[in-house]
């Protein structure tokens, strides 16, 4: 899936009003939702949780539980089948684990399909001396380190964002906005974003959030080797593997087909949207891995 995934934080107000913005996430293309409450309603937000999870069950969807420590937290998700948890604490420093991180640890691990977003160098939180250190310390524990500028709906500095997401993964959890994701998506797999693609506090604007989902999108293929890039994401899809093209072939064959990269480009965002839309819409347990793109139509 090209990266990075973006992903809204519906703040919960009532089961109607967040299953509703869970259904406009998708309809905007966005890869997720993340599912928190401000009002102390984690057990409500659980079941709503629960609710849009099985409701679609191919598009990912994750909660922050503030009530509740890290480890409670991912137990009471795991229960539920649900694809991510967020905390700002999880027990990660640049320093390394502490016993709770050490638990989170071994939950990651035994619970493979399930992402651990754990808070580094995040705001609010005790200053963090090394940054780029502590996102290691959380990938090395099996965690997407995630972190933050300043304050809510403040972006952090860019070149902190560099450094970290030179190494792998990292998510970004304040700041982003239609206007400046482009320049932070390079260097991130996960983006967040709750502020800047708000109507309100609890609704989404669609415009905003598709404009910030196409900006992303764009970046992410700038200056990448686009050929390359999808041939990666074809051979690791069910029909790169059933037809049992080597990636040299793949790359070839996207090339004979369309050697102006610029068009492919186009082809290729066209095709991730239209491929997504049509797998969310399916209730068989299918997995969304890449762009329909028709390799049996292709150039030798």
């Amino acid at each position: 899936m090209l990266k990075p995934l973006i992903i809204p934080v519906i703040h919960h107000r009532d089961r109607e009003t967040t299953l509703a913005e869970a259904k406009l996430a998708i309809e905007c293309d966005a890869d997720g939702v993340m599912l928190i409450s401000h009002a102390g309603k984690d057990e409500e937000l659980l079941e709503v949780a629960g609710a849009a999870q099985r409701a679609s069950r191919l598009f990912p969807v994750g909660v922050n539980l503030l009530s509740m420590s890290a480890i409670d937290a991912a137990k009471r998700a795991q229960e539920l089948g649900l694809s991510w948890v967020w905390a700002d604490a999880m027990g990660v420093t640049s320093r390394g684990l502490d016993e709770l991180g050490q638990r989170l640890q071994d939950f990651a691990r035994t619970h493979p399909h399930m992402t651990l977003f754990a808070g580094v160098a995040f705001k609010y939180q005790e200053p963090e001396p090394d940054p780029v250190e502590a996102a290691h310390q959380a990938r090395l524990a099996g965690f997407v380190p995630t972190t933050s500028g300043a304050a809510t709906g403040q972006a952090p500095d860019i070149e902190k964002i560099r450094s970290m997401g030179r190494s792998g993964v990292l998510a970004i959890a304040s700041g982003m906005t239609p206007e400046n994701v482009g320049s932070y998506a390079p260097f991130l797999t996960h983006v967040f974003v709750a502020t800047g693609v708000g109507r309100t506090e609890h609704h989404i604007d669609p415009a905003k959030l598709s404009r910030l989902v196409k900006v992303a999108r764009e970046a992410a293929l700038e200056g990448a080797d686009i050929y390359g890039l999808m041939a990666d994401m074809m051979a690791s899809s069910l029909t790169g593997r059933m037809m049992g093209f080597s990636r040299e072939e793949l790359i070839a064959r996207f090339k004979a087909s369309q050697p102006n990269a610029m068009a492919f480009r186009q082809l290729v965002l066209k095709s991730l949207a239209d491929a997504k839309a049509a797998m969310v819409s399916r209730a068989d347990g299918a997995q969304f891995t890449g762009p329909v793109i028709d390799l049996t139509a292709m150039k030798h």
